[in-house]
């Protein structure tokens, strides 16, 4: 073999070796993303539960592709209260959702509430 043919098979090792570094990182830094995000989710919920009386579902609901201003009126902004979900709001689109998903009755006040509804 050449030592021009040494030189190629070197940097083809390289270049390979490369490749699969920033691969790695790649996908290590996606895994390390997607579990902060979950377990910042699963944050929201211990919060929200803690501050109300409602069963949070944020994971659920980023799951299933809605952003955050879909149930908090004016959406969410960094250093600004978040405004808590008016009732209507989640009955509206659990009333067309229901037709194709598998969400809880309006009348089932206990799928959403953690302690006893006053009207």
């Amino acid at each position: 073999m050449s030592a021009q043919e040494k030189n190629v098979k070197k940097v083809l090792i390289r270049s390979l070796a490369s490749i699969v570094i920033v691969f790695v990182a790649a996908w290590s830094f996606s895994l390390l993303y997607e579990g902060n995000k979950f377990r910042l989710l699963d944050k929201f919920d211990k919060q929200a539960e803690e501050n109300s009386s409602l069963k949070a579902y944020h994971r659920l609901h980023f799951e299933a592709k809605l952003d955050c201003g879909a149930c908090h009126e004016g959406g969410v902004k960094e250093n600004e209260p978040i405004k808590k979900t008016k009732e209507g709001v989640c009955f509206t689109c659990h009333d067309k959702m229901r037709q194709t998903a598998k969400v809880p009755e309006n009348t089932l006040c206990t799928a959403c509430h953690t302690k006893p509804v006053k009207w």
